[in-house]
């Protein structure tokens, strides 16, 4: 791979948004015990 430095930076911000979304969800899900 040529763009290597982007690849990293793509999977960084992939990893930052997945891990938002999660959190985002277990915050505003209400507890259903």
């Amino acid at each position: 791979m040529t763009n290597n430095g982007r690849s990293a930076w793509f999977v960084g911000v992939l990893l930052l948004m997945v891990y938002l979304i999660f959190a985002m969800t277990i915050y505003l899900l209400p507890p259903q015990v």
